[in-house]
């Protein structure tokens, strides 16, 4: 079997350093990306529970983390319940302060035995996921871009690559993986990009000394966090 993965940010090489532990060894698997990205910034990522607990669990990096990596404690208020009712005050709130014995062990040595979200620091996370697909005798890497794809489900889906030493050639997947980002290489050749309606807003702030107690008087529902 061959799975390409078109793309060389943080979803490719999560995504190949994935599928190199979990699919056979004689399973091909191909990463194409360009070195350089060109300008595009580079957002810094606070990631929440199910993706901390799959990079712990799942690729091993709960020590990686644990050394390079912040961890990360909030409340997140996500929705009204009934949004339509402006006297309607109650929120579905989640909190990472989650008591100690609901929590399994990790080894982990911080304010809580297990930081179940962390603050990545983006270029760092980034540079040593790339290292570590490097590092990896089973991932080719080929340092260029993907100008098309001819999608063919039975001969074997043909990728058209301009490698960044000029030169070009094709490539034959079973599987290709769009990891592109914003360029949504397959969702635009396919039609499938769908722009969103209305206005959708996050925010995030810190706040110095405050007062804990004020959150066990929170109307949410949702765990609560020890006051």
């Amino acid at each position: 079997m061959r799975v390409a993965i078109i793309g060389n940010g943080v979803v490719s090489n999560v995504g190949a350093l994935y599928f190199r532990k979990i699919l056979p060894k004689s399973t091909e698997i191909t990463l194409i990306g360009p070195d350089d990205r060109g300008g595009l910034p580079l957002v810094g990522e606070s990631i929440i529970e199910i993706t901390g607990n799959f990079l712990e669990t799942e690729l091993g990096l709960a020590e990686y983390l644990h050394e390079n990596h912040l961890p990360k404690f909030g409340l997140t208020y996500y929705f009204k319940l009934h949004p339509d009712n402006p006297n309607d005050r109650t929120y579905s709130v989640h909190s990472t302060e989650s008591l100690p014995e609901v929590l399994p062990p990790s080894g982990w040595q911080g304010p809580k035995p297990l930081p179940i979200s962390w603050q990545l620091n983006r270029s760092t996370f980034d540079r040593h996921l790339k290292k570590m697909v490097a590092e990896n005798p089973g991932i080719e890497r080929i340092h260029g871009t993907v100008t098309d794809v001819e999608l063919d489900g039975a001969a074997g889906h043909k990728l058209a690559i301009n490698e960044e030493n000029g030169t070009t050639r094709s490539l034959e997947a079973d599987w290709v993986i769009d990891a592109t980002g914003r360029n949504r290489l397959l969702a635009k050749k396919l039609g499938l990009i769908i722009r969103p309606e209305g206005q959708r807003n996050c925010f995030w702030f810190r706040l110095a000394d405050f007062d804990r107690s004020l959150l066990s008087k929170l109307n949410a529902l949702g765990p609560q966090p020890p006051a």
